[in-house]
C-alpha cells in the first residue's frame, strides 16, 4: 500500500496539462441566461399563501401547538406523533421555500 508521499509524487510525475484552446468559454457562452427573480418571487408567495390557508384551516393555536409539541419531543428524542408531523413538516417546507426563494433572489 502506498503512503501520502508516495502517492504524491505518483500524481505529481503523472500530471500532464491540457490545453484548453478557448473550451472553457465556450461551454461557459452556451449555458443558459439567469431567469431573473420572478421564480423566486412567486415561490416566497405560494408559500406564505400555504402558512395563511394552514392557519385558516386548522386555526393558529392548534399549529403552534402542534408545532410546540414536535419541538419537545425531537428535543427529548422521543418519537413523535403522526399528528405532529404534519404541521412541521409544513412549517419546515415553507420555510425552506422562503429561504431557498430569498438565497436564490440574493444570489442573482
Amino acid at each position: 500500500m502506498l503512503n501520502d508521499k508516495e502517492l504524491e509524487h505518483f500524481f505529481k510525475t503523472g500530471k500532464t496539462e491540457i490545453p484548453d484552446n478557448g473550451f472553457s468559454k465556450k461551454v461557459i457562452k452556451r449555458l443558459p441566461e439567469k431567469t431573473g427573480i420572478f421564480p423566486q418571487i412567486i415561490i416566497a408567495c405560494f408559500a406564505v399563501a400555504g402558512a395563511v390557508a394552514a392557519v385558516a384551516i386548522q386555526g393558529l393555536p392548534f399549529f403552534t401547538e402542534s408545532l410546540e409539541q414536535m419541538i419537545m419531543t425531537v428535543s427529548q428524542a422521543e418519537t413523535s406523533p403522526f399528528s405532529a408531523l404534519i404541521p412541521y413538516s409544513a412549517s419546515l417546507l415553507i420555510l425552506g421555500s422562503v429561504g431557498y426563494a430569498f438565497y436564490r433572489s440574493c444570489k442573482i
